[in-house]
C-alpha cells in the first residue's frame, strides 16, 4: 500500500517507494526505473518485525534535483515510525535507491502523514501532522542533508481533528 514515486534526476531514475506488509514484517520497498515502463524488482529501503501490528506507515520520497545544491541526487524516504511511537523518521539514497542510510529520527512524536519537500539550496523541510495538543500541522528541517533536524515548527492548528482523536 502507500505508493509514491520520485524522479532522480542525478542518476536518471524513478524510484516507488511501497510500504509492504508480510505477516509480523514491515518493508519500506523501492522499484526503480530508468524509463518508467520496465521496474526492478523490489529493493528493501527498511524493514522491522514486530510482535503486532505494523512498524512503518505513511512514507513519501522525494528527491534534491537541483544540480547546485550540496546535495544533489540524494532522495529522501520519509515515513512515520509506528512501533517507535509514532516517531518520524528519514533514511536516504545518494545511488538512485540501490542502498539506503540508517535512519534518522525526525524528533517529532506522536506524528504522521509526514511529507518532504527539499528547496533549491538543499534544505530538506518536511512537513506532517504533529499530534501534541493542540493538534498541529509542522515541520522539521534540515540543513545538512538528513543529519540532524531542528526542533518541530507549528505551522497551523487543526482543531477539527482534535475533537476526533481517540487517544
Amino acid at each position: 500500500s502507500d505508493p509514491v514515486v520520485a524522479y532522480d534526476a542525478a542518476n536518471g531514475v524513478w524510484l516507488i517507494s511501497t510500504l509492504a506488509l508480510d505477516g509480523r514484517t514491515t518493508r519500506l520497498t523501492i522499484n526503480r526505473s530508468a524509463d518508467g515502463s520496465t521496474w526492478s524488482t523490489a529493493l528493501v529501503a527498511a524493514e522491522e518485525v514486530v510482535p503486532q501490528g505494523i512498524a512503518f506507515d505513511k512514507n513519501w520520497i522525494a528527491c534534491d534535483d537541483t544540480p547546485t545544491s550540496p546535495f544533489y541526487g540524494r532522495c529522501y524516504l520519509t515515513y512515520t515510525h509506528s512501533s517507535d511511537d509514532d516517531m518520524l523518521a528519514v533514511t536516504y539514497t545518494t545511488d538512485g535507491g540501490l542502498t539506503w542510510s540508517s535512519p534518522t529520527n525526525i524528533g517529532a512524536r506522536p506524528a504522521v502523514g509526514v511529507f518532504p519537500v527539499v528547496r533549491p539550496t538543499g534544505e530538506l523541510v518536511v512537513v506532517y501532522l504533529w499530534e501534541v495538543q493542540p493538534f498541529s500541522i509542522a515541520a522539521s528541517r534540515s540543513l545538512d542533508g538528513a543529519a540532524s533536524f531542528a526542533p518541530p515548527v507549528r505551522i497551523a492548528e487543526v482543531e477539527a481533528f482534535s475533537s476526533l482523536c481517540h487517544c
